[in-house]
């Protein structure tokens, strides 16, 4: 807007031909008179000159009466023709031309009242002239203001002004908005001239608010759509392609222009049935929005999954014109998704399979100590002693199958120290070697250095080991080639590596290929679920990769497979990597089996109590019994002087064991307590240690671990000042 405003008089005021017409009329009376009084005087000189003869007869009122009559007659006739006749004709158009003004000034003048426009004029001097009803209703009364108090409520013209453009002549196009009323205003000024001379200037107000409104809320949806994360396309009914957003380009790898003009279908994977599709049409093209989860094909052939959302855009009649589809890649998510399912359901196998573990132990235990006890009693050359060996034997077995079970489960301690990832591979390999086909090849590629992980070695041997006879068993029939490769990482934030949940750092990346048959889809999603396999029964137990799952994680590693069908399979074990380069050492202990002390045995279990005092008896300690806490609180208070090392369990009723040690130790301290379960996931050896526990083990427990953790126990209690 302006702050001064245009002015308009032409049509709302009188014009200028109207205004001199007056004065032309008296000037063309006066001629028409003057002429009359001319042609009179020479009408009569000419009939005085024709009657010349027979003036001098005449007497003087004769000639009078003559000049009178014969001026008279003239001057009738000629005023009326001459004067007369055309003065009323000239009054009668005049009545009419101004006649015609009143309606043209009322035309104009209701025309300007009733457009949806704003219309107003303005002096030179900023006097408004002239407002019409749609600004004064915006604006209020408008007389006796001046321009740029009433449309801005300012005591001096406005910075903005157009005015001295618009008297220069100028006629200008432009947006202003208004504040006095939030409005927005497409304006157009150009000057008149009133019939006085002097010139306004007339301004027209069109209102585009809303249009200016819209087309801003416009752009800033253009801008969201522009940076959303998810991608945006839309299409016309047939489904060609008339946009996508950058987020599309980056999720499909199409770019804009390979995008625009395609049809959909170049997204299609072939993985949903043509019933898919019909479906999905069929909702669409109703009006109604569809909403499911696509698995499509990237540009470079790679599958995903797209959550994606359909709506339909009609036009101004109703009828649908376009599709409009948001796109969410959910690839990483439902990848994250099914690790977490995965994980969730080895968590409460493996709670199932701790708990069972526990009580295995103990029967395991039993089994173990009395088999030992009679085959110490046993003729070396008897039956009776080999059926001892097979039992203990298969104990072991059992064994075994029991820590990797509590490994699946991480509810087993590992002995953790540092271990040289490429030695146990290379010795890995070496066992396996002698028994892999010769159709079978193997290629190594192991780091050449001593790059250690902290870990128990035997189950890394075992991880490395089921991955190896997983490969082997895939190519015993038609032969291949078995690629081994370990070699030190660093992992940092890469996205490709979050759904891993690794910590950043050195890893050391042991990979295991074959080109086996492969696995299927739902084969790969299940092979880490305990006793799941697909070998025959007599070929495995389905304990191994699951063992190797619970290994790995226990060590805050992570274990990756890809594989296909024919195509061979890929497994990728993520090792934590100690800082630096250390080698390990082994210092074989040699500890004493028999010995003369107190040992106090505290177990819920009877038979155990009664099996392990046995064997300490044997072995020459004197073995004190206690079935629970309590009774062995009463023994050791009465007997403090005489006790000289505790052997308890540490789940027992009414008191674990660890807090019957503490108990113990405020009662003499320094007393040393070996402390056994058969799983805990709510102690650690660490937490065992800080309480004064000197030797922690989980059962079963063999009679020369026992005599060995019980000679460590007491060199330590006489080590002690």
């Amino acid at each position: 807007m302006t702050g001064s405003e245009p002015s308009a008089t032409n049509g709302l005021k009188r014009s200028d031909r109207h205004e001199s017409e007056p004065a032309d009329t008296v000037h063309f009376q006066w001629r028409v008179l003057i002429s009359i009084l001319i042609l009179i005087f020479l009408s009569e000189s000419l009939i005085m000159l024709l009657i010349s003869d027979n003036l001098p007869q005449m007497s003087f009122v004769v000639k009078a009466a003559l000049d009178g009559f014969l001026i008279t007659s003239l001057a009738l006739p000629l005023t009326y023709y001459l004067l007369y006749r055309p003065m009323v004709g000239a009054l009668e158009e005049r009545a009419k031309a101004d006649s015609e003004l009143r309606l043209e000034r009322n035309k104009l003048k209701k025309i300007l009242d009733a457009t949806d426009d704003g219309v107003y004029i303005v002096s030179k001097d900023y006097d408004i002239e002239y407002v019409n009803p749609t600004i004064e209703k915006q604006f209020g009364p408008w007389k006796g203001h001046k321009c740029h108090e009433y449309f801005h409520s300012r005591e001096s013209p406005c910075p903005w002004c157009k005015n001295a453009e618009v008297f220069e002549g100028k006629s200008l196009r432009w947006e202003f908005h208004v504040a006095k009323n939030d409005r927005i205003y497409d304006l157009f000024d150009t000057p008149i001239t009133n019939a006085d001379g002097s010139v306004s200037k007339l301004e027209i107000l069109h209102d585009i608010t809303d249009r200016v409104r819209a087309e801003q809320e416009r752009a800033r949806l253009a801008v969201a759509i522009e940076q959303a994360a998810e991608g945006v396309v839309m299409t016309d009914r047939d489904g060609f392609i008339l946009y996508v957003n950058p987020a599309f380009e980056q999720i499909t790898g199409y770019s804009t222009a390979e995008a625009v003009g395609k049809k959909t279908s170049i997204l299609k994977s072939g993985k949903h049935d043509p019933s898919f599709y019909i479906q999905m049409w069929g909702t669409i093209s109703s009006g109604k929005v569809w909403k499911d989860v696509f698995i499509n094909k990237r540009k470079s052939g790679e599958l995903y999954h797209v959550d994606t959302t359909i709506s339909p855009v009609r036009g101004d009649g109703g009828l649908i014109t376009h599709y409009v589809g948001i796109l969410r890649d959910i690839t990483a998510d439902l990848e994250i998704e099914k690790r977490a399912m995965q994980s969730q359901k080895l968590q409460a196998i493996g709670t199932l399979s701790g708990g069972i573990a526990h009580d295995f132990n103990n029967i395991l235990t039993a089994i173990i100590g009395h088999a030992e006890m009679a085959a110490l009693d046993a003729p070396s050359d008897s039956d009776i002693k080999h059926s001892l060996e097979q039992i203990l034997n298969a104990s072991a077995r059992a064994r075994d199958m029991v820590k990797r079970l509590l490994a699946f489960s991480r509810g087993s301690t590992m002995e953790q120290k540092p271990v040289n990832l490429s030695a146990v591979a290379l010795e890995t390999i070496k066992l396996l070697r002698s028994a892999i086909p010769s159709t079978i090849e193997i290629r190594k590629n192991i780091f050449d250095g001593h790059y250690m992980a902290m870990g128990d070695p035997t189950q890394i041997g075992q991880v490395m080991m089921n991955l190896l006879a997983n490969a082997e068993h895939a190519m015993r029939k038609k032969g291949g080639v078995l690629e081994v490769s370990l070699n030190p990482i660093q992992v940092g934030e890469e996205p490709s590596m979050a759904a891993l949940h690794l910590n950043p750092g050195p890893y050391g990346l042991l990979t295991v290929s074959d080109t086996g048959h492969g696995m299927s889809k739902d084969v790969m999603e299940r092979i880490f679920e305990p006793f799941f396999t697909t070998k025959r029964l007599d070929e495995g137990s389905g304990l191994g990769l699951s063992v190797a799952h619970g290994i790995i994680a226990g060590m805050n590693g992570a274990m990756t497979v890809n594989s296909e069908l024919e195509k061979g399979t890929v497994f990728k074990v993520y090792f934590p990597l100690l800082s630096g380069e250390t080698e390990q050492s082994a210092v074989a202990e040699a500890l004493p089996m028999r010995g003369t002390e107190t040992v106090l045995i505290v177990d819920d279990e009877p038979q155990l109590v009664d099996m392990w005092s046995r064997v300490l008896s044997r072995l020459g300690y004197t073995a004190l019994r206690a079935i629970n806490p309590m009774e062995a609180l009463r023994i050791f208070g009465s007997n403090d002087t005489r006790i000289d090392v505790v052997v308890t369990d540490y789940a027992m009723p009414g008191m674990n064991g660890m807090d019957m040690a503490r108990e113990m130790m405020k009662m003499r301290n320094g007393i040393p307590v070996i402390l056994l379960t058969g799983y805990s996931s709510v102690v650690t050896q660490e937490e065992a240690k800080a309480v004064g526990i000197v030797e922690f083990a989980m059962k079963p427990v063999t009679t020369l671990e026992m005599s060995r953790m019980l000679r460590s126990a007491l060199a330590r209690k006489t080590a002690q000042p």
